[in-house]
């Protein structure tokens, strides 16, 4: 059994919408047609799962995973493209994507591609989720507020990270009491977890 609600299909290319879209409602599951990045949103509420099409000149697989990060999401992601080139699906699975399909291809290919993003996309998902939400709250700090968090998570002192960063220990103290107060923590410690669950590898 499928694990979403709704599959996205970014593609600039309407036959082969028309295509995936098709298959899709065979297979008893909703698709929604995006041709541009613009297009874009994020149903609340909603598992999703994305087909992105990698041979479009007005995005890219890493400009979909730009987009997922800022909003603090991270959905699985099947790439797919006319083009064989191994480069390409190595960029793409490097920088995230689950799987990668050669078009034209059947409902069949499709049908076990997203069987396996249930599985592994589940894995993925909590880690991932967490990690695109650190990174999302940690965006919210300013620069200095960054390197003094950064430093933290570094285990220095407010004296040391001062030293590092040509300011007194006080300046230290005042941003990071900021910086925890912007994340919604209440200690230093909420601070460096989120810093951690921000550069965690999935």
């Amino acid at each position: 059994m499928m694990g979403f609600d709704v599959v996205l299909i970014l593609d600039d290319n309407e036959r082969r919408r028309a295509s995936m879209s098709y298959f899709l409602r065979k297979l008893g599951l909703h698709g929604e047609i995006l041709s541009s990045l613009s297009e874009f949103f994020i149903p609340e509420g909603r598992a999703v799962a994305v087909l992105v099409a990698d041979d479009s000149p007005a995005f890219s697989i890493e400009d979909v995973f730009q987009r997922l990060t800022s909003r603090g999401v991270w959905w699985p992601i099947i790439c797919f493209s006319e083009k064989t080139e191994a480069a390409s699906i190595v960029r793409a699975l490097r920088v995230g994507a689950l799987n990668y399909l050669i078009w034209p291809f059947e409902q069949e290919t499709l049908s076990s591609a997203l069987e396996h993003l249930t599985v592994e996309g589940a894995l993925r998902a909590k880690v991932l989720n967490r990690r695109a939400d650190a990174r999302r709250r940690l965006m919210s700090l300013s620069p200095r507020e960054q390197e003094v968090a950064s430093k933290v998570a570094e285990g220095k002192s407010s004296k040391e990270i001062g030293q590092d960063l040509g300011i007194s220990s006080r300046t230290v103290e005042i941003h990071r009491a900021t910086a925890i107060k912007k994340i919604g923590g209440t200690r230093a410690t909420d601070l460096v977890t989120l810093w951690f669950d921000a550069v965690r590898e999935a």
